[in-house]
């Protein structure tokens, strides 16, 4: 008999003791540790790390091979797909830097935690928080198409990501979110009702639909840490594609053609209501379409489109 390679449990995903979880940031990158209250992110689906370290390579004259290679420091990012039930937590991307009010948007920092269990060397499971510090959003992007739901995706610069603390809570009387505070179905194409796309005030139907907002974020080391020493929002723009059926009008057509397109409100309703995103300013960048020899779908326009401010509210 072979004996088995481990002798402690391998752990999944399934481990989690609660939702991947937030709260805002009281000093940027330091962990809070006085009764935080942590929103679980609704609802996080696959939450990819990336941990970039920067390696430097000392080159030695009259040699192929280097003397040796140093770390510098560290770059961390995470991303994560969203279906949302709600929109509050979605315009930490979306919303333009607000210097004046920045409860809610890009400039209150974040930071994530990932409660789970994992073995150290033996049968025992422990209990183990995984923080993630000094978070922003780059970017958020809405896509939406038929029978679907609608999906969110976002990814956060991260200044730090801690080693995790095992066995004993290092918070004092925190309130941790739980997988419990869902409630309620998830955005669906269908909860725009008909017709949920509008541009210059005309509504169209569409089988595709994506905006992505860029808040075009950047990290900053100083000398002496290895870390981003700051995390700052730089260019926001919005961009996107979106399909349109032709035999309506040729309202979009004839815009596209003009030699200086006059800049319109796009708008699309994700739930009626609930979640709709204005698109301030929007022009017409790009248009693909195809005559198929094989007539498989109705003839469309593909466009893309670029605006100054995204912006999601309630109409």
């Amino acid at each position: 008999m072979v004996a088995p390679q481990f002798t402690y449990p391998l752990i999944t995903s399934g481990v989690a003791t609660n939702p991947f979880m937030y709260t805002p940031e009281t000093t940027f990158a330091v962990r809070k540790t006085a009764s935080p209250i942590f929103t679980a992110v609704p609802i996080a689906g696959d939450v990819a790390i990336r941990k970039d370290g920067v390696p430097i390579n000392v080159t030695v004259a009259g040699q192929h091979s280097i003397y040796r290679a140093q770390l510098a420091g560290k770059n961390y990012t995470i991303s994560f797909p969203i279906h949302p039930l709600s929109t509050a937590f979605l315009k930490y991307g979306s919303e333009v830097p607000n210097y004046n009010t920045p409860a809610g948007n890009i400039n209150e920092s974040i930071q994530f935690l990932w409660k789970y269990k994992q073995a150290m060397g033996t049968a025992q499971l422990h209990n183990a928080w995984l923080f993630f510090l000094g978070c922003r959003a780059t970017s958020l992007t809405l896509t939406q198409t038929p029978q679907s739901l609608l999906e969110a995706s976002m990814e956060f610069l991260v200044r730090e990501i801690e080693v995790p603390v095992l066995d004993t809570d290092p918070l004092t009387s925190p309130t941790y979110a739980n997988f419990t505070d869902f409630s309620g179905p998830v955005f669906q194409d269908s909860d725009g009702g008909n017709l949920p796309l509008s541009i210059g005030g005309t509504s169209y139907p569409t089988d595709n639909f994506t905006a992505t907002i860029a808040q075009g974020t950047f990290a900053k080391p100083y000398n002496g840490s290895g870390l981003a020493d700051t995390i700052l929002p730089g260019q926001y723009l919005v961009t996107g594609t979106l399909d349109i059926p032709i035999g309506q009008d040729i309202s979009q057509e004839t815009a596209f053609a003009a030699a200086n397109q006059t800049p319109v409100t796009l708008k699309y309703t994700f739930k009626t209501g609930v979640m709709v995103l204005t698109v301030n300013n929007t022009i017409l960048t790009a248009d693909s379409n195809s005559i198929l020899a094989t007539p498989t779908e109705p003839l469309k326009h593909s466009y893309s489109f670029q605006g100054t401010v995204g912006v999601i509210g309630t109409s």
